[in-house]
């Protein structure tokens, strides 16, 4: 605990990095106090219903990913989905398309380009996405006969779109801003926040449900030693390396006789870190967006059906998008060929391998090793525990407890940790650089 409280004093007691925090924390409560702001003409409680009825379907799924927004009816109910969406495209696209690829070779310019071609993006997705999710709305009753929306027709439907169209592009600025201002991922603490604010709901439903015996207690336990062995499980992963050594031979750098060094480069076992189930999460979500454009609640039933979670075609699916996509982020981060150009420049070696081509193709091939493994691990985490909930009998904790919602609020968590472990290490830096100059000046 004291150790604790001690890197909190660390962290606190830097202007800058306390900034940083204190803006993050400001953006969040805008977030969430937007996740309880309603969209209007929408009968909110049934639609809550609704969603509550069908959290085994798509529907589940989605308002998972925006925090409950959905559910909520809220101004923020496509959440950043659509943001997510249109980062796949673009990213597929610097990958394939000539002039995208220009851009990204450009450094900082090009990427404020393709930052701007993602707005775009994000702007159509969350038009075609509000039209469908209007659409669907305006056709859902719940079994009573009880409408969604009591009052349909033109004025609802634009008035509906220009909300949520308007409130997702907003939940993108919040992002931006945390990445650039705060701490950590903007957009991928934004969906972080949004899982664990479902816990306090979660834990609360299944105490009452313990409490009436319709959760046995022994599945519960059971629950929580899966659960516990399961976020070990991913952290062990998560930070497992495979090491390479570099040798760096003597030699004299601006008069000075620099002596042989080694260093490694940690190649990691999942370098993608949570985007692959994210980027999957999100793919997942297409076939929804066509039943809603479509309107017709037997597309939609079926679509649910075929695609909900638990079925073997969403399983299949979700597992086989979880390691293209760990694949496909892997080498859009990681380029093998500069690495190796880069050790060969500063004058270095790997022992037993040539330097340059043959160096940049050892690398891939090792990387291409590591990485499946951990796309695997990814796939069968995401997939198997809601089985094992569902054969436990506990489906009120599927959403926190998930391996979808463990691997984001994990991955999440160990990015931002490791940016405020950065910041410590560049305050130490810069203080110990400046204590040798104010030495330097004293001798003279």
């Amino acid at each position: 605990m004291s150790a604790i409280i001690n890197e909190l004093s660390k962290i606190f007691s830097i202007k800058d990095l306390r900034k940083r925090i204190f803006f993050t924390i400001a953006i969040i409560a805008i977030y969430r106090l937007g996740d309880f702001i309603p969209t209007p003409g929408v009968n909110s409680a049934a639609l809550s219903q609704f969603v509550k009825q069908s959290k085994d379907s798509l529907f589940g799924m989605f308002d998972l990913f925006v925090g409950g927004a959905f559910s909520q009816a809220s101004i923020f109910s496509l959440g950043i989905m659509p943001y997510i969406s249109s980062s796949i495209i673009i990213q597929l696209l610097t990958s394939i398309v000539p002039f995208f690829e220009k851009l990204k070779k450009e450094g900082a310019e090009g990427q404020k380009k393709i930052n701007q071609y993602t707005r775009y993006g994000t702007l159509l997705f969350a038009g075609v996405q509000s039209m469908g999710l209007t659409t669907l709305l305006q056709n859902l009753h719940l079994p009573d006969g009880t409408p969604i929306v009591p009052n349909p027709g033109i004025a609802f439907q634009l008035l509906t779109i220009l909300t949520m169209v308007c409130g997702t592009i907003f939940v993108m600025w919040l992002g931006e801003q945390i990445t650039e201002r705060g701490i950590g991922n903007g957009i991928s603490l934004l969906i972080f926040i949004g899982i664990v604010a479902r816990v306090p709901q979660d834990l609360l439903e299944t105490l009452r449900l313990t409490q009436t015996d319709e959760i046995n207690i022994i599945s519960l336990a059971i629950f929580f030693v899966f659960y516990f062995l399961l976020i070990a499980s991913i952290v062990f992963v998560t930070q497992g390396k495979r090491k390479i050594k570099v040798i760096y031979p003597g030699r004299t750098r601006g008069g000075y006789r620099v002596s042989k060094t080694e260093q490694y480069i940690p190649l990691s076992i999942n370098i993608a870190g949570v985007i692959p189930i994210i980027f999957a999460s999100s793919l997942l979500t297409f076939p929804q967006t066509i039943g809603m454009f479509l309107g017709d609640s037997e597309i939609l039933t079926w679509i649910n059906t075929v695609f909900g979670r638990g079925s073997i075609v969403n399983d299949l699916l979700y597992f086989v998008l979880i390691v293209f996509f760990t694949y496909f982020y892997t080498a859009i981060v990681f380029n093998p060929e500069d690495l190796a150009n880069n050790i060969k420049k500063n004058g270095g070696y790997i022992p037993g391998w040539k330097p340059g081509k043959y160096t940049a193709e050892k690398i891939e091939t090792i990387l291409h090793r590591v990485t499946l493994p951990g796309s695997i691990f990814l796939g069968l985490v995401a997939v198997v525990p809601y089985h094992i909930y569902d054969a436990l009998g506990i489906k009120t904790l599927t959403n926190i407890g998930g391996g979808t919602s463990i691997l984001i609020m994990i991955g999440v968590a160990l990015d931002t940790v490791m940016q405020l472990r950065n910041h410590l290490r560049m305050r130490h830096y810069e203080l110990e650089f400046k204590q040798r100059s104010q030495r330097l000046g004293s001798a003279f």
